[in-house]
């Protein structure tokens, strides 16, 4: 018997794969161009800079954070 179910959001992993990888910047640029938009959970965990917006910050927080130059931090 299901009692309760939890959604995890790890900010940065676009994709839900347990990584904030390439492939994470990837989603967002594309977002970003409208080519493939981000719903629900995937865009929550995009918004990076938490103010309920997918934009370049976002991108470029999650690019830092593969570069190892700023680690992202959790919201």
């Amino acid at each position: 018997v299901e009692v309760d179910t939890v959604t995890v959001v790890v900010t940065g992993d676009v994709n839900g794969d347990g990584v904030i990888s390439v492939t994470d910047m990837l989603a967002v640029k594309y977002h970003i161009l409208e080519t493939t938009m981000l719903t629900g959970i995937y865009k929550e965990a995009a918004d990076t800079s938490n103010d309920g917006n997918v934009s370049v910050t976002d991108f470029t927080q999650i690019k830092y954070h593969v570069l190892e130059k700023t680690l992202i931090e959790a919201n």
